[in-house]
């Protein structure tokens, strides 16, 4: 008998066993349902809030332009610039959806077959090396998570770019992608990269340039362009195939995109920073303490300056021609520092630095050891130091201003075999990686150049930026010597005294101090003209005796003087320190009729919004479109139409402007524009300004500075090509340390110093007259084409000519000077002046001055 026929071995009756299988799929599917909500639960908790990406606002570029419009510099975090989605061609979209995201319009965020993709590939090699991420993904990586690789930061990825799809439109996420990407080089984004690679907008590039673009985010130094071009051109043939076999490209698409050869423009900077590194530091600092280094790094201010770029140029070219000359006179013209003259003194030369232990931007001696020509322009040297050694190429032009070539420096003379010279040595991880010759002039020099309404035209801090940060047109506090003289003339000439007033030029003691004349003579009794024009140190210490030096101080601070002026009679001589800008600024009230100006850089700054946060303009306009058109219809260009100012949005809804309203204010773009077509001086300065002194004393001081130029000690500079007429007033220190000139037109004032940073002296004979004076020729030289619009000073109504054995000179008639004073002055004049009465061709009379005085007196009065 069969007992087992019929018994379920399984101890279960037949047809129970599906239900149950299917009983435990249930419970499998809930626990792992159950799990993934834990999961989505747990990691959901302190998500970042995804309304940021709703405002996006990357990092980008500030702005910086000159006053003719022209972009000058940029600075910011990340080389970025904005690009709306319309405004890329399809085939860019396609280039990069092809390669990063095949299937990105029909996932929600997370393409499950490429994380499965991923995940095996994880597993086989047992660790993390491909996330199958989607472009979604890469966004909520580099947007909102960060690179971190792990796989609870993987799970975090997914739930946000799941709810990025669920919040945010494809297109709105191709627009976060195509801007946010990096693309090497340091450039973030399609439009950076296009201007970066190929040198024009993103909206006018080809296939073969775009796939380029989409080849690099994969691995960007691998694929850079720039860094591995081999490399970079592999990958942009693999990214064509691609988009041919996704059909994104026809097949006669493709082999005119292998065929295009590929053109990388070179690497290009805006030539401020080269032309005016100075400046464009001083306007960078300012913009980032008046918004704050958060808002200065997120970027996107335009600022439109008061540079001029050209005459930039010149200043520069100026300065560097003028500390090497100041090199060559006293002897310190060789670029080397020693020469080794056998291989015996080589060798032990580089035995004896054997053990350098390096630091990373630190200055040392190296040694030259071969040397050769790389074509008719171009030179190299091998140098060593420390037993490190390196080759470079290098051209000789000790007057060029603009940079060589990339990895080609600028020298001063040719170098030889056995050569010592500076060097600059670069440390990373304990190695050496670059050693860069460098050229220190001993002598140091800067130049800064105002309009007659205070903008800043120029402006050079030193011979080279690049060695030396530090500005000394606004930096460097350093005594003016007898360029301060003209403050003092000045406040004697509101105490009462005139051009023929009479001074003693002949040794005097102030308690233990014993001053000197800069030529160690005397003049004995002579005019108060004569005493300036000559730079006469001892009539000058007696007026500030008599004037009293603490009526001086006071006087001369209101000229915008911001460091202490000491009440010493040493003032006289410029012994308090300034800086070369506030000496300039002060030397501009003379050039505009008494009145001082703030000095101004900015014309205007518009945030990344358009907004208006800074208007120095001193202009209110419309639009420049009918502007524009106004100017084609009567043939030219109406500087003097007012404008209208823009206001902020807040405060146009504040006013009930209507939207037509709000677009007669001009735009940044449009201001752009506007400035190209208008001169700088046509704009206005709102910056700070006030009356210092009277227009006749102004005028005065300069009719005097204006002799200073034509007979005294900045003779050299009235040789200049123009009809202009300048004034000005030369400087020196005690042992020829510091060397001045402040110089002007009716319309630009310009300062040079030049001097060392370490206080020493310059060398023997180095004035004013000999180190700056040269300086400010060559750069005025150039200003006076440009700026020539009013040739004369303008003569105040209070100011009478008069001829006197001195010449014409001019005199205060009213409304601050009397009669007997000014007769006192003449009379003075023609007793004391016998000798040159015999040799004037005219008769000089008490009684006819007297007569003159009363004509136009009468003249006056009628």
């Amino acid at each position: 008998m069969n007992f087992n026929r019929g018994i379920n071995l399984a101890g279960k009756e037949p047809g129970k066993l599906p239900r149950f299988r299917f009983f435990l799929l249930t419970v499998f599917a809930f626990a792992c349902l159950v799990g993934i909500l834990a999961v989505y639960i747990y990691f959901s908790k302190d998500l970042p809030d995804l309304r940021d990406l709703t405002r996006y606002q990357p990092a980008i570029l500030n702005e910086f332009y000159s006053s003719e419009g022209e972009l000058i510099a940029q600075s910011g975090l990340e080389r970025r610039a904005l690009v709306n989605l319309e405004d890329i061609p399809p085939h860019v979209v396609n280039a990069f959806i092809a390669v990063e995201d095949r299937r990105f319009y029909q996932h929600s965020g997370v393409d499950a077959k490429s994380v499965v993709r991923a995940l095996l590939q994880n597993l086989i090699t047992g660790r993390i090396v491909s996330g199958g991420s989607t472009i979604t993904q890469q966004i909520t990586k580099n947007l909102i998570l960060g690179p971190e690789k792990a796989y609870s930061r993987k799970i975090k990825e997914a739930i946000l770019s799941y709810r990025i799809e669920k919040n945010l439109s494809k297109d709105e996420i191709l627009y976060l992608y195509l801007n946010h990407i990096y693309l090497a080089d340091g450039v973030y984004g399609v439009e950076m990269a296009s201007r970066n690679y190929f040198g024009k907008s993103a909206k006018d590039i080809n296939i073969a340039e775009a796939c380029l673009l989409a080849g690099i985010p994969r691995r960007p130094e691998l694929y850079s362009p720039r860094v591995n071009p081999s490399n970079a051109l592999k990958r942009q043939k693999t990214v064509i195939n691609i988009m041919r076999n996704q059909e994104f490209i026809t097949e006669r698409q493709k082999r005119k995109a292998l065929a295009y050869k590929i053109k990388i423009i070179p690497k290009q900077e805006p030539r401020g920073e080269y032309i005016a590194p100075y400046f464009i530091e001083y306007v960078r600092e300012y913009l980032e303490k008046k918004v704050g280094r958060r808002a200065y790094e997120k970027g996107g201010y335009k600022v439109y300056t008061t540079l001029d770029m050209d005459l930039n140029l010149v200043a520069y070219r100026a300065i560097r021609r003028g500390i090497r000359n100041t090199e060559k006179r006293q002897g310190r013209t060789r670029f080397t520092i020693a020469r080794l003259r056998t291989l015996e003194k080589i060798e032990e030369f580089k035995e004896q630095q054997r053990q350098l232990a390096f630091q990373d931007g630190r200055t040392y001696r190296a040694v030259v050891t071969v040397t050769g020509d790389v074509d008719e322009k171009t030179s190299f040297a091998t140098v060593e130091v420390g037993g490190e050694k390196r080759k470079f190429s290098y051209i000789v032009d000790p007057e060029r201003y603009l940079p060589p070539p990339d990895g080609i420096y600028l020298l001063p003379e040719r170098l030889n075999p056995g050569d010592v010279i500076k060097v600059r040595v670069s440390v990373s991880d304990e190695k050496v990686t670059d050693i860069v010759p460098l050229f220190w002039p001993q002598t140091q020099g800067a130049l800064v150049a105002m309009d007659a309404r205070g903008n800043i035209i120029s402006m050079v801090g030193g011979y080279d930026f690049g060695l030396s940060k530090f500005n000394r047109a606004v930096q460097a506090k350093r005594q003016p010597g007898s360029a301060f003289k003209p403050f003092l003339y000045s406040a004697a000439i509101d105490k009462g005294y005139t051009q023929t007033s009479k001074l003693l030029d002949v040794p005097i003691i102030v308690d233990d101090w014993v001053p000197e004349n800069y030529d160690e003579e005397y003049m004995g009794s002579i005019f108060f003209r004569e005493s300036l024009v000559n730079s006469r140190n001892l009539s000058s210490i007696r007026l500030i005796m008599d004037v009293d030096p603490r009526y001086v101080a006071s006087y001369s601070r209101p000229f915008g003087f911001g460091s202490r002026i000491n009440p010493y009679p040493s003032l006289a001589l410029g012994s308090s320190e300034v800086t070369l800008l506030e000496i300039t600024a002060a030397y501009s009230v003379f050039a505009n009729s008494g009145i001082y100006r703030k000095p101004n850089f900015i014309l205007r700054i518009y945030d990344r919004n358009g907004s208006l946060i800074e208007d120095n303009t001193g202009e209110v306009y419309l639009r420049y479109e009918r502007r524009l058109k106004q100017g084609e219809e009567s043939g030219e260009w109406h500087y003097q139409e007012r404008l209208s100012p823009q206001p902020s949005e807040s405060r146009s809804q504040f006013l009930g402007l209507l939207a037509e309203d709000q677009r007669e204010f001009v735009t940044a773009g449009e201001f752009g524009f506007f400035i190209k077509k208008v001169p700088i001086h046509y704009f206005g300065n709102t910056e700070e300004f006030k009356r210092v002194v009277s227009p006749e004393t102004a005028y005065i001081m300069t009719d005097m500075m204006e002799a200073v130029v034509s007979e005294g000690t900045g003779l050299l500079a009235n040789s200049l090509n123009s009809k202009a007429r300048v004034a000005g007033k030369t400087g020196t220190t005690n042992d020829y340390t510091d060397a001045w000139f402040i110089g002007y037109s009716p319309m630009v004032v310009a300062g040079v110093w030049v001097g060392k940073d370490d206080n020493t002296s310059l060398g023997d004979k180095e004035a004013g007259s000999l180190s700056a004076v040269p300086v400010w020729k060559e750069y005025m030289s150039r200003v006076l084409d440009k700026y020539n619009e009013r040739k004369e000073f303008e003569i105040p109504s209070g100011i009478k000519i008069r001829n006197t054995p001195l010449g014409e000179i001019s005199f205060k008639v009213k409304p601050t000077m009397s009669k007997d004073e000014v007769l006192r002055g003449l009379k003075m004049m023609v007793v004391e002046s016998a000798e040159k009465k015999a040799e004037s061709s005219e008769e000089y009379d008490y009684n006819r001055i007297r007569s003159l005085f009363r004509r136009d007196k009468e003249e006056d009065n009628e």
